[in-house]
C-alpha cells in the first residue's frame, strides 16, 4: 500500500497523487477532508482507507476500481451518497448505496439522515460493517435473497431498533430487536436500543460473534441451561451486564473473569448456580447463589434486563388511588392552589389555548415547604382533576443497595409512567433523592442525578401526559440541575395554614361526630398559631382520645368538650421550628442556601436589577 501524502488543492479539498494505484491508510481519521478527488488510475480502496474522516462529503468511485475493502468508509459521518463511475465493472450506486455487481452490500453511507433503509431485492450479501455505523439508522429491511450477514454489518448503529426481514426470506427471522437463524436457534444479531425487559431468547442455543455487542444498555442478564455455545467475542469489548445470574445445570462457558466472595479467581465449573456483580475491573464478583427463572421475573432487580427463558414481568411500580381527593379537601394554600392550578390544571384542560398563545408549560413542578402543610395532598388533587394515574414515590422505592440499581429504579418507573395516557409522578421528600452532588451525598448519588436529568428531559415530549412533581422542607440542598429550566423549573411554595384554614380542619375533624355547642373554634384556631395542618389534625385526636378515656373512666358524657381541647392543647405543639421557618423563608426570598448572602441588588437606577 502506498504512503504517499495527499496534495491539498483547495482548503477540504485533496486529490490523491496520479501515480498512486492503491489507497491505504494515510487518509484515516483525516478530519479536515471535505472532498477527495481520485484519479482514473486508481485500483485499490484498503481496509479502513477513510475510516473516521468525518468531515467527507464528496467521493467518486473512478472506473478502474476493483477493490475496497472492510470499513474503508466507517464513519465518514458527512457522506450522505456514494457515487460511481458508470464506467467501473466492479461496483455501482443504487439510490446513494454501494453494491457491487455480484449483488453484494458494500457500504450504505454513514452520513445519511434516512432512518429506514430496504436492501435490493436481488442483494444476497451484505458485507462486514456494512452500515458504517450510521447514527440515524432506526430500521433495517432485509430482503427475500439475503443469505448472509453478520453481527459486524450492524456494529455502531446507535439507534438501530428494528431488523425486519422479508417474509419470503427462508434463511433468517426476526423478533424486531433481534436477528436469528436456524429457525431462531441462532442469535446473529441484537439492536442496541431495545427494550430488554420484553426480549424473549427462550429457544436461543448459540449466541453468535458480536451478536450483543452493541447492546451497552442492558443491566442484568439471566443465562439459563438451554444455551449450548457462547462465541468468545459475543458480548464484544463494552457489552458488561452490571449483574449475572447464572443458572445452576449451565454448562457453557462465558468470556468474563469470575472471582469468589474472597476475591479469589473461580474454577470455570463453579461458576454456575452464582449471582455475579461487576466490579471496576470488569470482573464479575459473586453475591451469593443464583436466583431461580421463577424469582428473577418476579424480583425487582435488573430492569432493564436480557432473559433467556419467559418474558412475562410485571411492573414493580403500581399507580395509587387518588379519585377521592380534591383541591376542596385542602383547606386554605389558596396562593398554592392558584398557582398549581395555573400551571399544571390549565394547561391540561386547554391546551389548544396554551398552543395557540404558544406559552410554554412545566412539566416538571417543586413543592416545598414546612414538613405536614398538604404537598402530598396537593400533588394527589392534581392527579384527580385531570384523571391521571398517580404514582407516589419514596426515596426507598429508588434506593438499592447494589451498583446501578438506582438508577435502573429510576429509568423502570419514567418507562411505566409513560405507558398511561395521563400520568403524575410524585416524588416525596426529594431532597433525599436529588441531593446536591458534591454535598457531603453517597458516591452513587452523582448517576442517579445523571439518570434522573436524562428522565426529565423527555418531558417536553409528553406535555399534558406526564408531570412530575416533587415536595421537600429543604429546597436548597437539591442539585441545581434539576432546578433548571426543563426540569423542575417551577416553584411553589407551600406554606402554613393561616387562621382561617385551621379553623376549617378543626370544624372538618369535629364535625360528625358529637361535640358540645359551646366550643370555639375560632379561639382554639388563634392559639394554634404556627401550627401545620399535621399538627391540627394530631390536636383533634389527641381531644377525641381524651374523652375517649374519660368515657372508660365511668364519665357518661359523650360529646367532645372545651375541657378536652384544652388538655390537647397542653399536650400537642408546632412540630414547625422556627429555624425551619426561617431557613425556607430565605429561601423563597433569595433563592439560595439559607446562612449564604444575599443576591446584590443594585441601588442605581442607572443599573439593571435596580430594586
Amino acid at each position: 500500500m502506498s504512503n504517499k501524502s495527499a496534495e491539498a488543492i483547495d482548503a477540504g479539498t485533496v486529490t490523491v497523487p496520479k501515480k498512486v494505484e492503491e489507497i491505504g491508510t494515510e487518509y484515516r481519521g483525516r478530519t479536515d477532508i471535505k472532498e477527495l478527488i481520485l484519479h482514473a488510475g486508481v485500483k485499490m480502496i484498503g481496509d479502513c482507507a477513510f475510516e473516521g474522516c468525518k468531515g467527507l462529503k464528496t467521493i467518486r468511485i473512478p472506473e478502474n476500481v476493483e477493490f475496497i475493502g472492510e470499513r474503508a468508509f466507517y464513519g465518514c459521518t458527512s457522506l450522505e451518497k456514494f457515487d460511481v463511475d458508470k464506467k467501473n465493472r466492479f461496483y455501482k450506486a443504487v439510490d446513494g448505496v454501494l453494491y457491487s455487481a455480484g449483488k453484494v452490500l458494500i457500504a450504505y453511507p454513514a452520513g445519511c439522515k434516512e432512518k429506514e433503509f430496504e436492501t435490493c431485492d436481488d442483494t444476497e450479501i451484505i458485507s462486514d460493517y456494512a452500515f458504517c455505523g450510521n447514527p440515524k439508522l432506526n430500521t433495517v429491511d432485509l430482503g427475500p435473497a439475503v443469505s448472509s450477514v453478520t453481527a459486524k454489518a450492524f456494529l455502531g448503529c446507535k439507534n438501530l431498533s428494528t431488523i425486519a426481514v422479508h417474509e419470503e426470506n427462508t434463511t433468517f427471522i426476526t423478533s424486531g430487536e433481534g436477528l436469528f437463524k436456524d429457525d431462531g436457534r441462532y442469535l446473529v444479531y441484537h439492536c442496541p436500543t431495545s427494550n430488554f425487559d420484553k426480549v424473549n431468547l427462550e429457544c436461543v442455543e448459540i449466541l453468535g460473534p458480536l451478536c450483543l455487542a452493541d447492546c451497552h444498555p442492558m443491566s442484568s442478564l439471566f443465562v439459563n441451561n438451554t444455551l449450548e455455545e457462547i462465541a468468545s467475542d459475543a458480548f464484544g469489548t463494552e457489552c458488561r451486564p452490571k449483574k449475572l445470574y447464572i443458572e445452576k445445570d449451565f454448562e457453557c462457558s462465558l468470556p468474563f473473569q469470575f472471582l469468589d466472595k474472597k476475591g479469589r479467581a473461580m474454577n470455570p465449573d463453579d461458576v454456575p448456580g452464582h449471582t455475579f456483580r461487576r466490579n471496576h475491573d470488569k470482573q464479575y464478583e459473586s453475591i451469593g447463589k443464583c436466583i431461580s427463572s421463577v424469582e428473577w421475573v418476579g424480583s425487582r432487580m435488573g430492569v432493564d434486563r436480557l432473559f433467556f427463558g419467559n418474558d412475562s414481568e410485571e411492573s414493580v411500580f403500581k399507580p395509587v388511588k387518588v379519585s377521592d381527593t380534591s383541591f376542596d379537601d385542602i383547606a386554605g394554600l389558596d396562593d398554592a392552589k392558584e398557582m398549581v392550578y395555573r400551571h399544571l390544571i390549565l394547561p391540561s384542560k386547554h391546551p389548544e389555548l396554551f398552543e395557540r398563545f404558544e406559552i410554554e408549560t412545566s412539566s416538571g413542578v417543586l413543592l416545598y415547604g414546612p414538613p405536614g402543610t398538604g404537598k402530598t395532598m396537593l400533588a394527589r388533587a392534581v392527579a384527580s382533576e385531570i384523571d391521571a394515574k398517580f404514582y407516589s414515590i419514596k426515596s426507598t422505592d429508588i434506593r438499592n443497595s447494589f451498583v446501578g440499581e438506582s438508577e435502573m429504579n429510576i429509568k423502570a418507573l419514567f418507562k411505566c409512567a409513560r405507558k398511561d395516557s395521563k400520568a403524575v409522578i410524585f416524588f416525596d421528600d426529594f431532597d433525599s433523592l436529588g441531593r446536591e452532588r458534591g454535598n457531603g451525598c453517597e458516591p452513587w448519588q452523582s448517576d442517579l442525578i445523571d439518570e434522573l436529568l436524562v428522565q426529565m428531559q423527555g418531558l417536553e415530549k409528553h406535555k399534558g401526559t406526564l408531570l412530575v412533581l416533587a415536595a421537600t422542607n429543604r429546597p436548597w440542598e437539591i442539585d441545581s440541575a434539576l432546578m433548571r429550566s426543563g426540569r423542575f423549573s417551577t416553584h411553589i411554595h407551600v406554606g402554613l395554614p393561616s387562621k382561617e384554614a385551621r379553623k376549617i380542619i378543626l370544624c372538618n375533624r369535629i364535625s360528625g361526630i358529637p361535640h358540645a355547642d359551646d366550643i370555639d373554634f375560632d379561639c382554639i384556631a388563634q392559639k394554634t398559631e404556627g401550627f401545620n395542618g399535621a399538627d391540627v389534625e394530631e390536636l383533634c385526636n389527641t381531644a377525641k382520645l381524651h374523652r375517649v378515656s374519660l368515657m372508660d373512666s365511668g364519665n357518661t358524657s359523650d360529646e367532645i368538650t372545651v375541657e378536652d381541647f384544652e388538655f390537647a392543647l397542653s399536650r400537642i405543639h408546632s412540630s414547625v421550628s422556627r429555624r425551619d421557618l426561617a431557613d425556607i423563608e430565605f429561601f423563597r426570598r433569595t433563592g439560595q442556601r439559607p446562612g449564604s448572602e444575599e443576591r446584590y441588588v443594585s441601588k442605581d437606577e442607572s443599573v439593571p436589577g435596580y430594586s
